[in-house]
């Protein structure tokens, strides 16, 4: 009877579903001059978790929610802090960038470079320059509205140590591609070199070499 229950309580292991909340050890940087110097502060118990397409529409901001079992981190964690690193991963805080509203999107680290996924800027000016960006056949697809604004993206490379930020354009990627003529050479023949999917695929390639 032991054995039959001993091996039923490792199934249940091993076949429970895996939640997208997890709780680990976090570095919490409080500006990207920071991140620069390597100064952070140390929590446990910081949980990442991705929302889902539903609360996105609903209620706006970035893909992923990073909170806390302490209630006053988790309050600073949503307005005030730039970046956390999570199991060696960089997730960017869109609300002081005024990107996307709330919440955190995922940065590629390329060398010394970050390239952060979230959503619209809310500046205006910043606004501006993309509607005459997509006028020039840049990465703002016009007619877009409702809650389909809420899941736009784009890559944004963040400039350190000020963490000024600027839209990643195809011209922009090309130049980065440089230093791989493999890769700059396959980028050039693109139809659509500034659809997320295919810059996403070039970073990561970018970042292996």
């Amino acid at each position: 009877m032991k054995k039959i229950i001993f091996a039923l309580f490792i199934i249940v292991l091993v076949f429970q579903p895996v939640s997208g909340f997890s709780q680990s050890f976090a570095k919490i940087y409080n500006s990207p001059t920071d991140f620069f110097n390597g100064i952070c502060d140390s929590s446990q118990g910081i949980s990442v978790e991705r929302r889902t397409r539903g609360q996105i529409i609903m209620n706006g901001g970035n893909d992923f929610k990073i909170s806390s079992e302490d209630k006053v981190l988790s309050k600073k964690l949503k307005k005030q802090v730039w970046g956390v690193v999570y199991n060696d991963s960089l997730f960017i805080n869109g609300r002081p960038l005024k990107l996307g509203g709330s919440w955190y999107g995922y940065t590629e680290i390329i060398g010394k470079r970050l390239f952060l996924l979230a959503g619209i800027p809310l500046d205006k000016d910043f606004q501006d320059q993309m509607a005459i960006a997509s006028m020039m056949g840049g990465p703002l697809v016009a007619g877009i509205a409702g809650a389909d604004l809420a899941l736009v993206r784009y890559y944004y490379e963040v400039y350190l140590p000020y963490g000024s930020i600027a839209i990643l354009k195809k011209e922009k990627m090309a130049e980065l591609l440089a230093s791989a003529p493999d890769l700059a050479q396959s980028y050039a023949l693109e139809e659509e070199p500034e659809k997320i999917p295919v810059l996403k695929r070039y970073l990561l390639e970018l970042k292996k070499r």
